[in-house]
């Protein structure tokens, strides 16, 4: 048992620690930024991120006054704002455009207008996710884009987490190899939702989770069957390489915003946990990867990231008391600095970025099949969805 404790961390693993998060430091990261709408999420998720890892956000655009002052008071040095999101993008220092514009019906053609008009003006562009509650208006952004020969990310910022991250990272031929079955199970702590609300839960929140299970598996998904209750949805999925995977989400308003996910892999099991409640959680509570190898049953825990802005990071004026960029953060700070992050790498370049909007248009069909699934108690082959199916 002693020289068992002496073991390395790659020792006991039996390979190099996978990295987790991305390797800013090797890419340019100066880009001018434009964030187009000055709302919530971009207030306390996007800038603080933003300006933890020293991005060059040079411009803002809210048309309410009172976002617009409130940003203003963050400290984020944003040298100008504007309630024109037109003007935004033909600001010549703007370089690419974060838009957090809503997914209500009359925001998605709003979204549809900034693509069309980044295209024209050869600027790249990230967009919330979902990208659209139809193929067909996905698509049509995705047109826009390539036509302009911009980049069009979508910010699927959960997979950009450490605790996710790493686990990608664990899933390549010289670690654990491929995924057999994957488990997500993820607990919302805001208010009860259901698959069939308005703006279902399944598409807004959960096509994070979606997203992020065929993230790790990297080839289409075949098949979709769920089931929805009063404010929980479960889904099944099957990929073309034989991975299978279960995605539970309770949307009921339990306090813990946690999720649960489990990997048995070909040359091991990983199991994890990503914690959204950085404005209530204790140090240390954020991100945990633990790492069972074939033949360990002890397992291994890796060391992730457990500094967040306490109380809540929002709050705290991110540019001091450091002189530097601060990447090691857990999440979702880490998520929103790793989804912008993937789209500058991508236009250094000249490639497609980790997060362009075509893996998204995968995930997109992952989840609206979920939703007819659920309809029609049927399972849905998601590459034979309609066009035209919208929630």
């Amino acid at each position: 048992m002693a020289a068992e404790g002496r073991k390395t961390l790659e020792e006991r693993l039996g390979f190099t620690r996978p990295p987790h998060r991305p390797h800013y430091e090797h890419w340019r990261t100066d880009y001018g930024i434009g964030a187009l709408g000055l709302h919530w999420v971009m207030q306390i998720m996007h800038l603080p991120a933003y300006a933890a890892a020293r991005f060059n956000v040079v411009a803002g655009c809210d048309i309410v006054e009172e976002r617009i002052q409130e940003t203003g008071g963050k400290g984020y040095g944003i040298g100008h704002i504007t309630r024109d999101w037109r003007e935004l993008v033909r600001m010549e220092d703007v370089e690419l455009v974060d838009c957090t514009f809503g997914h209500a019906p009359e925001k998605l053609e709003k979204r549809l207008e900034v693509v069309e008009a980044c295209a024209e003006e050869g600027k790249h562009l990230q967009i919330h996710k979902p990208v659209a509650h139809s193929l067909e208006m996905a698509h049509r952004m995705a047109a826009a884009a390539a036509e302009g020969d911009i980049w069009l990310a979508v910010n699927q910022n959960c997979r950009y987490n450490p605790a996710c991250y790493s686990i990608k990272q664990l899933l390549t031929r010289e670690r654990l190899g491929r995924p057999n079955i994957i488990e997500v199970r993820n607990y919302w702590h805001g208010r009860p939702r259901s698959l069939n609300d308005e703006t279902p839960a399944w598409i807004g929140h959960s096509i994070h989770h979606a997203d992020l299970v065929r993230w790790w598996v990297e080839v289409p998904c075949t098949l979709v069957f769920a089931e929805t209750g009063a404010h929980s949805t479960m889904a099944i999925y099957e990929f073309e390489n034989g991975t299978t995977a279960y995605h539970m989400e309770n949307h009921s308003g339990v306090k813990a915003h946690e999720t649960y996910m489990r990997v048995m892999a070909e040359k091991g099991v990983v199991r994890g946990r990503h914690n959204w409640n950085w404005h209530f959680g204790e140090p240390g509570d954020y991100e945990l990867v633990d790492v069972y190898p074939s033949g360990d049953d002890d397992g291994v825990r890796l060391p992730l990231p457990r500094h967040i802005y306490e109380p809540h990071w929002s709050d705290i004026n991110p540019f001091e008391p450091r002189k530097g960029p601060w990447y090691d953060l857990a999440g979702p700070v880490a998520g929103m600095m790793g989804s912008m992050g993937s789209l500058m790498r991508g236009i250094e370049l000249n490639e497609p970025p980790d997060n362009h909007i075509n893996g998204a248009l995968d995930s997109l069909r992952m989840c609206l099949a979920a939703v007819l699934s659920a309809e029609t108690g049927k399972a849905i082959d998601p590459r034979e969805l309609p066009e035209d199916f919208t929630v």
